[in-house]
C-alpha cells in the first residue's frame, strides 16, 4: 500500500530577480508588503519512511463454515495377506448319504481246507428207483417146441433216426415174416424239461385177415460201439389191426434224440 504522504516541503524562491539599484534615493517609506507569489510545484516525494512496528494482534475472527468434502482419494494397494486363523471346531455330523447301488459281485475265494468228518447220520429214507437200465443182448434162441395150437408171426420193425424225418414222413422196408412194410410218422416228441425224445409211428403191412390174441414188442439193439450200444428205448402199443400196429417209441437211456436207425421185435400170438 502506498505510504503516507511526506511533510510539506519549503516555499519555493521569490519572483524575478530584482533590477538593479537605482540611485539610493531617500529612504521612502516602506511599501506594503507585495501580494504573496503563487505556490511553486509540489517537490518529489520523499522515500518511504521505515515501517513501523506490527500493530498487536487483532481479535480472532469467527469459524468460516466449513468447506465442501473433497473428492474420495484412490483406494490404496492391497496390505499383505494375514497370518491363517486357529482350526475352528469340528461341525456336527451330517445326514447319512443315499445308500449307493450294490457293487459287482466280487471273484470266488479260494477254497478253504476240507473241514473234518462229521459222524455218520442216521440211514435217510429210500430213494426212488431208478430208471430202467439199458436192454441185455438177446439170449441164445430156445429150442423148437412141440407143434402147439397156437400160431405166431414174429418180426423185426425200424426205428427211424428223430432228427431225420417230420410228421407226416413215410417209409418202408422188407421183414423176413412180414414182407414189405410200411411206416408213418404220425407225431415227434421234442426232449427238455424232463421229457424224453420221442414218437409215433404206425406200421402198416399185409392183411392177416385174422386178429391176434395177444401182441408183444421188444427194443433191441445191435450195435456194439461204446456210444450206440448204450441206447435203450422203451416201447408201448397205441393200436393194433389185422393189418397195422401203432407204437410210442421214447428213447430211455437219455432225453436226446437219435441220430441212427434201430429196430425192435414185433410178436403176434393167433
Amino acid at each position: 500500500a502506498d505510504g503516507k504522504d511526506g511533510a510539506v516541503g519549503p516555499a519555493g524562491p521569490a519572483g524575478g530577480p530584482a533590477g538593479p539599484a537605482g540611485p539610493a534615493g531617500a529612504d521612502g517609506a516602506n511599501g506594503k508588503d507585495g501580494a504573496n507569489g503563487a505556490d511553486g510545484a509540489n517537490g518529489a516525494d520523499g522515500k518511504d519512511g521505515a515501517n513501523g512496528q506490527a500493530g498487536p494482534a487483532g481479535p480472532a475472527g469467527p469459524a468460516g463454515a466449513n468447506g465442501q468434502d473433497g473428492a474420495n482419494g484412490q483406494d490404496g494397494a492391497a496390505g499383505p495377506q494375514g497370518p491363517q486363523g486357529a482350526t475352528g471346531a469340528a461341525g456336527a455330523d451330517g445326514a447319512d448319504g443315499a445308500k449307493g447301488a450294490t457293487g459287482p459281485v466280487g471273484p470266488a475265494g479260494a477254497q478253504g481246507l476240507a473241514g473234518l468228518a462229521g459222524s455218520t447220520g442216521p440211514a435217510g429214507p429210500q430213494g426212488p428207483s431208478g430208471s430202467r437200465g439199458p436192454q441185455g443182448p438177446a439170449g441164445p434162441a430156445g429150442a423148437q417146441g412141440a407143434a402147439g395150437s397156437v400160431n405166431a408171426k414174429r418180426g423185426e420193425f425200424l426205428i427211424p433216426a428223430w432228427d431225420a424225418v417230420q410228421v407226416s414222413n413215410l417209409g418202408k422196408f422188407q421183414d423176413d415174416c412180414f414182407k414189405t412194410v410200411s411206416w408213418t410218422i404220425d407225431a415227434l416228441n421234442a426232449p427238455g424239461d424232463g421229457n424224453h425224445a420221442g414218437m409215433t409211428i404206425t406200421y402198416r403191412f399185409d392183411d392177416l385177415n385174422q386178429t391176434a390174441l395177444s401182441n408183444f414188442v421188444q427194443a433191441i439193439n445191435r450195435y456194439s460201439d461204446s456210444t450206440r450200444c448204450k441206447v435203450n428205448f422203451s416201447i408201448n402199443i397205441k393200436k393194433v389191426t389185422s393189418r397195422s400196429i401203432t407204437v410210442n417209441v421214447a428213447r430211455m437211456d437219455s432225453e436226446k434224440v437219435w441220430s441212427d436207425t434201430f429196430s425192435f421185435h414185433y410178436s403176434m400170438f393167433f
